[in-house]
C-alpha cells in the first residue's frame, strides 16, 4: 500500500485574525488622530482670534459713545478744497456769536441764538445759517439745525440738549458766494442758565 497524500483544507478566518484586524484598525485610527492633533489645535486658535475680533468689533458698533468723522475719506480726498474754503472764511472776518435763552422746556430744548456780525461788528443779514449739533460723549448722534433769522444778524432755533457736559456747534452760513465756518464749544450744566461758551 502506497503513502497516502492529503491536501490541507483551505484557511478559515478565526478568532486570532479577526482580532488583528480590529488592532490594526486600532492603530490606523489612532495614527489618523494623532495626525490631526495640530491642524485642529491651528484651527481652534484662529477661530477663537476671529471670534474675539468679531466681539470688539460689535461691541465698539454698538457703544453710543464711540464715533467715525462722517464722510473723513471724502474729507480727505478733498482737503485742500476744505483748507482753501477755511481760509476764504477767515478772510470774511465774520464772527459768530452764540448764546443760550431761558431754561430747557420739557423736551429738553433750549432756545439758541446767532449774532453774525462781520469784521467792523456789522450785523450780517440774509445768511443761511446751518449748525451741526453733538455731545461729544454722543458724537455719532448729531442734529442738524437750520437757524432762522429773526432780524438783521439775528438767528436762532430750538436745539434739544438732554444731555449734561461739552457740547460742539459747528456752524456755517452762507450768502451767495460766501461761506463762513466757525466751530463753538458749550459747556452745560444741571442747573438752568449755568452755561459757559468757548469758540
Amino acid at each position: 500500500m502506497g503513502p497516502i497524500h492529503t491536501t490541507p483544507a483551505p484557511h478559515a478566518p478565526g478568532k486570532l485574525d479577526t482580532e488583528a484586524g480590529n488592532r490594526a484598525s486600532l492603530a490606523s485610527a489612532a495614527k489618523l488622530r494623532r495626525a490631526w492633533v495640530w491642524p485642529g489645535i491651528v484651527v481652534a486658535l484662529l477661530a477663537t482670534h476671529a471670534m474675539v475680533w468679531i466681539g470688539f468689533v460689535t461691541i465698539a458698533a454698538d457703544d453710543p459713545s464711540f464715533s467715525v468723522e462722517p464722510d473723513h475719506y471724502k474729507k480727505a480726498l478733498t482737503w485742500d478744497r476744505t483748507a482753501a474754503e477755511l481760509r476764504e472764511s477767515q478772510a470774511l472776518g465774520w464772527r459768530a456769536e452764540i448764546v443760550m435763552e431761558g431754561p430747557p422746556s420739557i423736551t429738553a430744548a433750549r432756545r439758541v441764538v446767532c449774532r453774525l456780525v462781520d469784521r467792523g461788528g456789522n450785523p450780517v443779514a440774509g445768511a443761511q445759517v446751518e449748525v451741526v449739533t453733538f455731545h461729544h460723549a454722543r458724537g455719532a448722534e448729531r442734529a442738524t439745525t437750520t437757524f432762522a433769522e429773526e432780524s438783521p444778524g439775528i438767528y436762532a432755533a430750538p436745539i434739544r440738549m438732554p444731555r449734561v457736559g461739552l457740547w460742539e456747534y459747528r456752524i456755517t452760513a452762507r450768502r451767495g458766494p460766501q461761506a463762513f465756518h466757525q466751530v463753538a464749544y458749550h459747556e452745560a450744566h444741571a442747573e438752568s442758565g449755568d452755561e459757559t461758551w468757548r469758540h
